[in-house]
């Protein structure tokens, strides 16, 4: 599954629904394929968390998790 942030469709609804939904939805998209995700897309992403005040350290730690699997996958 790849998810373009940049698909306005995508963007009104990440403006619309909370940072959990948000956070499940990046954590499926990257668990189904690693390579989907973009720096860009990534960089949107970030910024609409880091805004949010909703998540605790679960959602934290495994978004890290994530990050790190999605970094080693951009440097191969």
């Amino acid at each position: 599954m790849v998810i373009d942030f940049n698909d306005p469709a995508v963007l009104l609804a990440a403006e619309q629904c909370s940072c959990k939904k948000l956070i499940s939805l990046f954590n499926y998209a990257v668990k189904k394929n690693l390579t989907g995700m973009s720096i860009s897309n990534l960089e949107i992403f970030a910024s609409k968390v880091a805004d949010c005040d909703e998540i605790d350290n679960t959602d934290t730690y495994f978004f890290g998790i994530r990050l790190r699997k999605l970094s080693l996958c951009q440097d191969q």
